[in-house]
């Protein structure tokens, strides 16, 4: 089923000012940037669910849209306003919280290697493994 967008228009420039051209995924081409409120830009950024340790990733983003934030305002001039969200519970951080609740748990009650406990992963990675498999259908 394909998917269908409502049509796009470029709003009306108000001033004469630098262009900035931004990659529209809307129409997939590069299109002129025109703030519809003067120099005013609103910018809300999806930002990260913090369910586990801080990686490279995520400094990436908060880097990158620093750096376009920053030419928007001091080489464009625009004033924006900036908002990440930072999700801070949910199904991942429940899920997670008790997988590591899990794993230490066995980790202090396993004290050896034993054929039941060879047994018990292996059948453990044959569900995990048909588990992925069904969510990739």
């Amino acid at each position: 089923m394909a998917v269908h967008q409502p049509p796009w228009t470029l709003p009306t420039r108000k001033a004469e000012e630098p262009v900035l051209r931004v990659y529209n995924s809307l129409t997939r081409t590069k299109t002129e940037f025109v703030a519809t409120n003067g120099r005013l830009v609103k910018w809300y950024n999806c930002g990260p669910t913090v369910y586990d340790a801080s990686h490279m990733g995520h400094a990436r983003n908060y880097v990158t849209q620093d750096i376009l934030r920053r030419i928007m305002t001091d080489y464009f001039g625009y004033d924006v306003h900036f908002v990440m969200n930072i999700t801070d519970i949910d199904d991942k951080i429940i899920k997670r919280g008790r997988e590591t609740h899990l794993i230490a748990k066995f980790r202090s009650e396993t004290t050896s290697l034993s054929p039941e406990l060879v047994e018990q992963i292996q059948g453990a990675w044959v569900v995990a493994r048909r588990g992925r498999r069904g969510q990739h259908s």
